[in-house]
């Protein structure tokens, strides 16, 4: 199983939209621990999206449970972290 943690901040806009008919969120994060990442992208699903949409803001840290994923866009594939579990750790207002 491809099991990925991770703790960092949001390093851009976040995209609220629809898949399939499902909700759906999506943003980018920078994470500096256990090593310096940028650019990850990271996807919420049907509830999550719902429920953190309102909370999240550019800057906010959090913390991440989720799986690789790879999905098909514009004649290249893409890899995202399908988030199972997401925790606030700091708001940036």
């Amino acid at each position: 199983m491809n099991s990925v943690t991770l703790v960092g901040n949001i390093a851009g806009d976040i995209y609220s939209g629809k898949k399939n008919g499902r909700p759906l969120l999506r943003l980018l994060m920078i994470t500096g621990r256990p090593r310096l990442i940028t650019g990850i992208r990271t996807v919420l699903l049907d509830g999550k999206a719902n429920e953190f949409y309102s909370s999240l803001r550019k800057g906010s840290e959090i913390g991440i449970l989720g799986l690789i994923t790879n999905r098909w866009y514009q004649h290249n594939y893409v890899s995202e972290v399908e988030v199972r579990n997401l925790v606030l750790l700091r708001n940036y207002s």
